[in-house]
């Protein structure tokens, strides 16, 4: 393709042939890469429909027409006794095999096994559909990046792999996304070939969505997608492999999956779907609770086993990060990680489970408070932040951590109350009315015994507890309390505490006669076992009445394992806790010898634990905690001599948890090294009132590097204040032209705009700076509607000068849904501009439009006869969109079949097959092209041809002559086609 240097800079396309079978209902656009203006998600979307790219299965299939590659070998030639057998024109049992018969028997089998299963537990009992459920795909680039990561969770030890930060997820992860529907697409894979994945590993930490991943799957494959891939979904948890006797597969589909079948019928089904077991799709759920087990048996059933499933023909892994074994691995072809909820997708949520009141409140409350943008993207995390959210008081501003575990586990345990019959002491009005300090009364059993499992849990790195583990923690703890005079635990504890909140299990989710005997239970979230932990050991820090470690042992314990990543969250806890001296005493262990040699990590510490006891602490001794505050000071002044005052910024303070009143402070003092500090306090998603006002206060400065780095502080915020806006506003008409390009960067941040910004940003389109203006055309369009006055103001911007901003102004306006009449002719003189990429873009524009005015088709004709085949290629991709075409365009995509341009023979056959009645001539041009060259082609020419019910004798002929095609998808086509007339000439059926 040409390329000129504006091209690549605006929005260039590289169209690639394979030589793979070309499988409908995939496309002839194989592989379609947008280089387009920064962030413009939403351009890359309408561009795949300007390119005819298939959105869902029913744009490019039938309902029957998935079902045809599963009907006919792949080296045998489609006969018209199979056509007719599929379309009901002889009985079904004509020449079918059993296997045949047998393949829809085993579909309906696997889909009622597991019907009950494919929707979501809420905390508080509800049912949730799995299309209210949202998986967010990212892929792990680099094998050496994996590599690093794997050392550095050895050097830390870190089995319990963090959650990563709010902004990470949002402005990291997802820049490369890939869509579960999109999952097994051709694409790049790992070793650099393009084909499609067929061993796929997706990691993923606790509650973070692998187990709805797996569900995903399985209903978008009952939806229709990757039908014509797979015969059948089978979804195992690998955990139940150690506990169920079987050791092939046929035994697991006999054990689990077809078990409450007659005995004759369960044997043919596991017959009929182990003969096609290279067309089922595995997925291997949790691998990370199944490897400790095989590895220890290396050459024993098991193992053995665990590796023969791993490699078959099609696989999807789920595990988390620290059980990847890459040895027992086969090569993979994908590396995913499962990130959590988008911003959008927990916007979508909060819609969807709560009153539109309180779901504005929610949101509200997510992108004001850094500590709850830390566990939003966790879906169960927000389950549970909805669910208590009428309990929580009404300000939140402040809240820490620990302040709102608290919250949520008292709501909880109300909860729970009633479930364990507490009620019938107190009454359920009493339960309801019980302040915090009474609940843990009532509950206090219970929770002793949660803080000593978890606690335990955290020592031995285990968060899956079998019931021998549950009893041998309960006899642990009685032992414990006797030593305290103090009675043993009821016996029914263990069975009350698994109908709790807290506790879960998902090895019943595909057994559900499983005795829960045979369960392993694991806390609702590792947040909530660490909370647990905690409170087990603040009570004994606490020096509490009737505890089981002295205080003495306890410290001993804290100086142990401060530093263990494990307990990093137990620790910031626990400093929430503690009230009191104990809280004092708790600053001074952690202070006291053994002490990090290097100090970042101790640092890192102080500051969370800090955070979360600030408040207890500002109260009991001022003097400590300025100490304190003076200790991290200095380290960040450490940090500014390490990484320099101009450019770096400092680690520590960036994360949530540092205190923003110490960045305030030294913003102020700082002088020369005031950047380093506003850099710093930029990192933090959401700042407080006084930060802001100091930032604003700041923008005012004579040095335009400070100006402009507070700009770029403000655009790091996930949601703009009416004063930011207006601040930012101002930026874009500063004297100095990095100032107005970071403003329109900072704006481009949010995903919705206020209005006084737009009318700004339509300001900065005038702007003497190409780069400004090109950046504010930018943000415009990632707004789906615009104001008359911007439409305006974009078709001024396609007469602009300079080439690029032309291109820019009408990719802006090619996102729009719906455009006027004024700007649609607009475009159609743009289509006619003397550059290039101009014209490409302004007809894919038109494309997007579902009513074009007269005479854009015109227009279009001509961008068919254009010498660049990119314009060819846009003109026949919008022609395309357009439902009833007349003559003359008919006549174009006619020439256009015969396009030196594979793709653009492609993408006519593709518009003619929009049509729903084709006039003779075009159906002549279509038989022709049957005999094209490309694969491609003639199966978009097959697949036009079958959309049209009546088709002539010639036709017909030439139908029946494909039927010996060299590609098996586009004999498959063909025999379509042909199936779905009513009547077939006599030579056809010879």
């Amino acid at each position: 393709m040409e390329a000129s240097i504006h091209q690549e800079q605006v929005i260039g396309f590289h169209l690639t042939n394979t030589q793979e079978q070309p499988n409908e209902p995939s496309l002839s656009v194989t592989s379609l890469k947008f280089k387009a203006l920064a962030g413009w998600e939403t351009l890359v979307k309408s561009a795949k429909h300007i390119f005819g790219m298939p959105t869902s299965p029913s744009q490019e299939t039938t309902s029957a027409g998935p079902l045809i590659p599963k009907l006919i070998p792949d080296n045998q030639t489609t006969s018209n006794v199979e056509v007719a057998i599929y379309h009901g024109k002889t009985p079904i049992t004509s020449g079918s095999s059993p296997a045949r018969l047998c393949f829809n028997r085993y579909q309906v089998a696997l889909q009622n096994y597991y019907e009950p299963y494919l929707n979501i537990q809420r905390i508080s009992g509800d049912t949730l559909s799995l299309d209210s459920c949202y998986i967010n795909l990212a892929i792990v680039e680099a094998p050496d990046q994996r590599q690093k990561d794997k050392e550095n969770l050895k050097t830390q030890a870190a089995i319990f792999y963090r959650m990563r930060s709010y902004e990470e997820v949002a402005r990291t992860n997802m820049e490369a996304p890939i869509p579960l529907k999109k999952l097994f697409d051709r694409r790049k894979l790992r070793d650099g070939r393009e084909d499609v994945p067929k061993m796929i590993l997706v990691q993923g930490r606790a509650g973070i969505g692998k187990t709805t991943l797996c569900k995903m799957l399985i209903h978008a494959y009952q939806q229709g997608f990757w039908n014509d891939r797979f015969d059948a979904v089978l979804w195992l948890p690998l955990r139940q492999l150690a506990k169920l006797s079987a050791r092939n597969l046929e035994d697991i589909l006999r054990q689990k999956y077809f078990a409450h079948h007659p005995e004759l019928e369960r044997e043919e089904l596991v017959a009929a779907l182990s003969a096609r077991r290279d067309r089922v799709l595995f997925v291997l759920d949790g691998l990370d609770e199944i490897i400790s087990n095989a590895k220890r048996d290396i050459g024993a059933p098991l193992e053995s086993f665990l590796r023969h499933l791993l490699r078959q023909q099609h696989v999807v892994i789920t595990s988390r990060p620290y059980g990847v074994d890459m040895s027992i691995l086969p090569k993979l072809d994908l590396e995913l990680e499962t990130i959590g909820f988008s911003t959008r997708n927990i916007k979508d949520y909060l819609v969807n489970v709560l009153d539109p009141v309180a779901a504005r409140a929610v949101e509200k409350f997510i992108q004001q408070t850094p500590l709850i943008q830390d566990l939003a993207n966790i879906p169960i995390q927000l389950d549970i932040i909805c669910y208590c959210w009428d309990s929580l008081p009404p300000d939140l501003s402040n809240i820490t951590m620990t302040e709102l575990y608290q919250l949520m586990v008292t709501r909880l345990w109300r909860k729970d109350g009633v479930r364990l019959q507490k009620w019938e002491e107190l009454g359920i009005g009493q339960i309801n009315r019980l302040r915090p300090y009474q609940l843990d009364r009532v509950m206090a059993i219970e929770r002793e015994y949660l803080g000593y499992l978890a606690f335990k849990g955290i020592q031995s790195h285990q968060i899956e507890f079998e019931e021998s583990v549950l009893m041998d923690v309960m006899e642990e703890l009685d032992q414990l309390r006797q030593r305290t005079n103090q009675d043993d635990l009821p016996l029914q504890l263990i069975d009350g505490l698994k109908q709790t909140s807290f506790f879960h299990t998902v090895d019943s989710d595909l057994d559900a006669v499983k005795d829960k005997s045979q369960c392993s239970w694991h806390f609702l979230h590792l947040a909530f076992q660490e909370y647990f932990a905690a409170t087990w050991l603040a009570r004994h820090l606490q020096n509490s009445p009737k505890a089981m470690m002295t205080v003495e042992e306890t410290k001993a314990f804290i100086r142990e394992h401060k530093y263990n990543p494990h307990y990093q969250i137990v620790w910031w806890m626990v400093a929430g806790l503690l009230q009191g001296e104990a809280l004092i005493t708790f600053f001074e262990v952690l202070q006291a010898a053994p002490v990090d040699l290097i100090g970042a990590y101790h640092h890192h510490l102080l500051a969370a634990c800090l955070k979360e006891g600030r408040g207890q602490l500002g109260q009991l001794d001022i003097v400590i905690m300025a100490s304190l505050e003076i200790q991290l000071e200095k380290w960040l002044e450490f940090e500014m001599s390490i990484y320099g005052n101009r450019n770096g910024r400092s680690i520590l303070g960036s994360m949530s948890y540092f205190p923003q009143e110490l960045l305030i402070r030294n913003i102020g003092q700082s002088g020369a090294s005031r950047d380093y500090f506003i850099r710093t306090l930029g990192k933090h998603a959401s700042l407080t009132q006084p930060a802001m006002e100091v930032l604003f206060n700041i923008l005012q400065d004579e040095d335009s590097r400070v100006r402009e780095t507070v700009v770029a502080a403000l655009g790091n915020q996930l949601i703009l204040s009416e004063p930011s806006f207006q601040a930012l506003n101002g930026a874009l008409q500063n004297k100095d032209v990095n100032v107005r390009r970071s403003a329109a960067i900072a704006l481009g941040k949010q995903s919705t705009l206020h209005e006084s910004a737009v009318l700004a940003l339509i300001g900065a389109l005038n702007d003497g700076n190409v780069n400004v203006r090109r950046l504010a055309v930018t943000v415009l369009g990632k707004q789906s509607t615009l104001p008359e006055s911007a439409l305006v103001a974009l078709i001024d911007a396609l007469h602009d000068g300079n080439v690029n901003f032309r291109c820019s102004a009408a990719c802006t306006l090619a996102i729009q849904s719906t455009l006027p009449k004024s700007t649609l002719q607009a475009l159609d003189d743009a289509s006619k501009d003397n550059d290039k990429d101009v014209r490409f873009i302004a007809a894919g524009a038109l494309g997007i439009q579902s009513i074009l005015p007269e005479p854009t088709p015109l227009a279009l004709i001509c961008g068919l006869q254009d010498e660049d085949g990119d314009v060819r290629m846009s003109a026949a991709a919008e022609l395309r969109t357009q439902s009833t075409l007349s003559e003359l365009p008919l006549l174009a995509l006619i020439g256009a079949l015969q396009d030196e341009n594979v793709h653009i023979r492609i993408q006519a056959a593709m518009a003619l097959k929009k049509q729903p009645t084709l006039p003779e001539l075009t159906l002549q041009a279509l038989s022709n092209a049957l005999q094209d060259e490309d694969d491609y082609v003639r199966l978009s020419v097959a697949s036009a041809l079958k959309k049209q019910l009546a088709l002539p004798e010639s036709t017909l002929l030439a139908l029946g002559r494909a039927l010996q095609d060299k590609n098996v998808n586009v004999r498959r086509s063909v025999a379509d086609a042909l199936g779905k007339q009513s009547t077939l000439p006599e030579s056809t059926l010879l």
